[in-house]
């Protein structure tokens, strides 16, 4: 099953890269601070999340890089699928299908009165 581990690791490699390597170099006169590692750190974390997240509900109902990388893998390599991670797709997609339907208004009116 696929975990939150390549998410860890990526935060702990900017951290240690961006920050610990560069702010103990620059002890010998350097003049990179904290505050400049910090600042590029949480630029670099926001940036991924752009770049790399997936929404939870959309039409492709597709996941984020890591994910699909790993289902890639494991269909090439090992022949096989993650019958879980592609019955979520299937769900996903569905769910975004009904989602667009317009409700019918008798149920739409009993939603309002309830709310």
């Amino acid at each position: 099953m696929v975990t939150q581990a390549p998410y860890s690791i990526f935060i702990f490699l900017v951290s240690i890269l961006v920050g610990t390597l560069p702010v103990a170099a620059s002890n010998n006169g350097g003049g990179y601070s904290t505050g400049i590692a910090i600042a590029v750190g949480t630029a670099i974390v926001i940036l991924s999340v752009y770049l790399l997240a997936a929404p939870a509900v959309s039409q492709s109902a597709r996941y984020d890089p890591l994910t699909e990388l790993y289902l890639l893998v494991r269909s090439k390599l090992f022949k096989s699928n993650d019958e879980e991670l592609e019955k979520l797709r299937m769900d996903t997609k569905s769910y975004y299908f009904l989602e667009q339907m317009p409700a019918e208004p008798g149920v739409q009116q009993e939603q309002t009165q309830l709310a």
